[in-house]
């Protein structure tokens, strides 16, 4: 290797080193134009500056790009000689660095996912290596040796385009992104989302930051067609309207997770980000509403130390207290862990609605080989949350009552929570093409409430309130889940292939006791006076259901000539339940579901995907009139769209159009005069074009925003006529052709902040958003309308 020095100058130089070729009359012109190149790259570097402090933090501003080019504005901003050989960095891309970091932070984002790293020498300056445990990859094509034989070409193959293989990157806590360019939710594989053919949006940490995010709902709200939905008023469970379809279920890593039966929102204490995948998700995750899935991906432990303790203050006698802490436990640093903790209190506009939780999550990670880790996450939660109910319509729109007004009365207690989660996974590689990794997930959750009070429906006077009581007591719910994956990199007849093989189990067990009856206190609403107590009670019966499940899928991601990729996987499922509560049969269900999708990125900035899904949903417990059991709800969609990478990969923006049809709906059977059976011919279509938007405008100038529009009609009902004794005498078409309830027309979002990164301001930051909702239907009925709403948020 032979370095070469060159005289002084202005700029800070990166120094290339480069192999001295033999002239050879068989030397190829690509040769001959790449050390043209690296020469000139040396004339144009200076070559003496003085060594730099890096451990404080300083702005950079270097854009994704040529890794080459990335260095030398590295260099120049600070100050630091840089060694480096040309032919390691040839060919090489990088996704930049912008924000306040120290140098060597700095330069480690540079080199995230190359194979390379930066070592410091006696001197002061750097020399970037390659990393152990990376491989080169010979090709067809060939160089000269410096002797004048032709050799083999050597090319380091590195995942430029994958951040997420660098902790460093993706989970510094002083990463300032407003996007991510990979995302794992989508094929469980690291992929760039630009080649992804599925709506996948990324809510990363810095938004959560700044939005002040303590809840998910909130934060899935960043994203297009992603709406809140209904379950309690203050205590709001994670419930997500997704395209339409309400979504009981929300994943932590990839896993099912228990939130919508016993525990309030989730909190976002130790959650890195949030991504949401639209459309039917039952290839990888199995039954799944159709609308799509919430997935919360964890604060993972760092080698770097970070401490950050936050206070919070706010209206209603708010207090929230929260911790976050990491680090290495040993010398070597192949032991990490990270602390998140919170504790909250709170009271809400709504009389007679205080809470409180606490929240603790430590984590740990064991670096056992370059090839093999292991992680360990524990999670325990309290809550304890009012569980209030909204109020009735009258007319056409719900009552007009006092914002405070709470119809469960001071007589409702709050439910009482507690929650652990147990987390265990590891990997291994085999080498750069096979990777094994398993992942056991534990929950449980109890619950206990006295008294449960919710609305029966007005009288014909408008203002009288029927309520009725339901306790909650030894409340029980525990999921146990397992999954394996096995994933390879490989090329048939020219093109790249991308595996993955995979299965996994889950036990779910709920069981509990509760009692249910009117409470002999009717109030009126617009006056409401409590006088008798709902009194304390035996629960007078208990449920005991269990589901076992399992499913075994297969992907393949296949690269094709002219910037194509094809996506295309399969999935088993099968699953078992049994409700013991009335010693009902065995119900079992099982379906294969497909999905294809392809992708066409004929510009860097630019890319075209469709893709075609079908679902496997939830169970419809009862029989027919034969006493079979009622088929599982499915769901297919058809989707198109285009996706873009503006600004050398600052601003990312989508927009889709997509068909959603759900299936197997049970609804009253017509001809059974009892009204005991069910028949599963309930259908709904939604259809819609989504637009998502975020990232960098200018340095310091961030945005998010969103904007969905949703054609929602339910296509096939059934509703029983009866006469005055309940005799079923015939039926109609029910609600068919209504919009489905809960679903806005229109809905969009938008925040953004500026910071000022210069000047006596440096450090401040501005911030303001909106979101908007249209009217939505109170019911399928269509019998009432919720008016539509704008809120606003500042931030300074």
């Amino acid at each position: 290797m032979t370095i070469i020095s060159l005289p002084k100058s202005r700029i800070n130089p990166v120094m290339f080193a480069m192999p001295v070729l033999q002239p050879s009359p068989k030397q190829n012109f690509k040769v001959e134009k790449f050390s043209f190149i690296c020469t000139l790259l040396l004339l144009i570097l200076a070559v003496d500056p003085a060594r730099a402090d890096n451990s404080g933090a300083q702005q950079f501003n270097i854009p994704a790009g040529e890794l080459s080019d990335a260095l030398l504005q590295y260099s120049e901003a600070s100050g630091r000689k840089i060694l480096v050989n040309a032919e390691l960095v040839n060919g090489l891309q990088t996704n930049g660095v912008r924000g306040n970091y120290s140098g060597d932070q700095a330069l480690r984002h540079l080199l995230s996912g190359s194979g390379l790293i930066a070592r410091e020498t006696s001197t002061g300056s750097l020399t970037v290596e390659k990393q152990s445990g990376f491989m080169n990859v010979a090709d067809t094509s060939s160089a000269q040796s410096t002797d004048g034989e032709t050799l083999p070409k050597v090319t380091v193959e590195a995942d430029a385009d994958n951040p997420y293989k660098d902790p460093n990157w993706t989970n510094d806590p002083n990463n300032t992104d407003y996007n991510r360019p990979n995302a794992l939710s989508a094929t469980k594989t690291d992929k760039a989302i630009m080649d992804t053919p599925l709506s996948i949006q990324v809510v990363p940490q810095q938004i959560l930051k700044d939005q002040q995010v303590i809840r998910m709902n909130r934060a899935a709200e960043n994203v297009s067609g992603v709406y809140r939905g209904s379950f309690g008023g203050d205590m709001g469970v994670d419930h997500f309207i997704i395209r339409g379809f309400q979504s009981d279920q929300i994943y932590r890593n990839g896993v099912p997770y228990e939130s919508s039966s016993f525990i309030s929102n989730e909190e976002a204490a130790n959650v890195e980000r949030i991504e949401v995948l639209k459309g039917p998700a039952s290839t990888l995750y199995g039954r799944a509403e159709p609308g799509g899935i919430v997935n919360m991906i964890t604060k993972q432990p760092l080698s770097t130390p970070y401490y950050s303790f936050q206070q919070q203050f706010g209206s209603f006698n708010y207090y929230r207290t929260s911790a976050d802490a990491t680090g290495p436990i040993n010398d070597d640093k192949s032991l990490l862990y990270r602390f998140n903790g919170a504790f909250e209190t709170r009271d809400s506009f709504r009389k007679y609605s205080e809470g409180e939780s606490i929240f603790l999550a430590p984590s740990f990670r064991w670096n056992i080989s370059d090839q093999t880790q292991a992680n360990l996450e524990f999670q325990y939660r309290h809550n304890s949350d009012p569980f209030t109910y909204g109020w009735p319509a009258i007319g056409n729109r719900p009552a007009r009552l006092p914002r405070d007004t709470n119809i469960s009365g001071p007589y409702a207690t709050n439910l009482n929570s507690e929650s652990y989660v147990v987390d265990f996974n590891w990997s291994h590689a085999f080498n750069d093409q096979w990777t094994l990794s398993h992942q056991f997930n534990m929950q449980r959750s109890d619950a206990n409430q006295d008294a449960l009070v919710y609305s029966l429906g007005l009288r014909d006077d408008n203002r009288t309130l029927d309520r009725g009581v339901f306790p909650t007591k030894n409340a029980l719910s525990e999921r146990f889940y397992n999954t394996v994956n096995l994933t390879g990199k490989f090329d048939t007849w020219g093109l790249d292939h991308t595996l993955l093989m995979g299965g996994d189990y889950m036990n779910y067990n709920l069981s509990g006791e509760g009692f249910s009856r009117v409470f002999n206190s009717p109030i009126d609403i617009f006056n409401p006076v409590e006088t008798i107590s709902p009194g304390s009670f035996e629960p007078s019966f208990t449920y005991d259901n269990h589901t076992d499940w399992w499913g075994l899928y297969l992907q393949d991601q296949i690269q094709l000539p002219l910037h194509f990729e094809l996506m295309a996987g399969l999935r088993y499922d099968n699953v078992v339940s049994k409700d013991n509560t009335i010693d009902a049969d065995t119900e079992s269900a099982d379906r294969v579901t497909p999905r294809v999708g392809l992708t066409w990125r004929p510009l860097n900035e630019l890319s075209f995907f469709g893709n075609y899904l079908e679902n496997f949903g939830a169970q419809n417990f009862g029989n027919n009139r034969s006493g079979a059991t009622l088929p599982p709800v499915s769901a297919q969609q058809w989707e198109f769209g285009v996706k873009t990478e503006l600004l050398d990969g600052r601003l990312t923006g989508s927009l889709t159009y997509y068909d959603l049809t759900k299936q197997n709906t049970a609804i009253p059977d017509p001809l059974d005069q009892s009204g005991s059976s069910s028949i599963a011919i309930g259908e709904v279509n939604n259809s819609g074009v989504e637009l998502d938007l975020s990232g960098e405008i200018l340095p310091g100038w961030n945005m998010i925003g969103s904007y969905s529009y949703i054609d929602s009609e339910i296509t096939k009902d059934i509703a029983l006529i009866t006469d005055d004794d309940g005799n079923v005498i015939g039926s109609t078409d029910g609600n068919t052709g209504n919009r489905l309830a809960n679903v806005p027309r229109h809905g969009g979002n938008l925040w953004t902040t500026y910071e000022f990164l210069e000047g006596d301001l440096k450090g401040l930051k501005f911030g303001a958003g909106m979101q908007a909702r249209s009217q939505r239907q109170g019911d399928n009925e269509g019998s009432f309308q919720v008016p539509g709403y704008v809120t606003m948020n500042m931030l300074v």
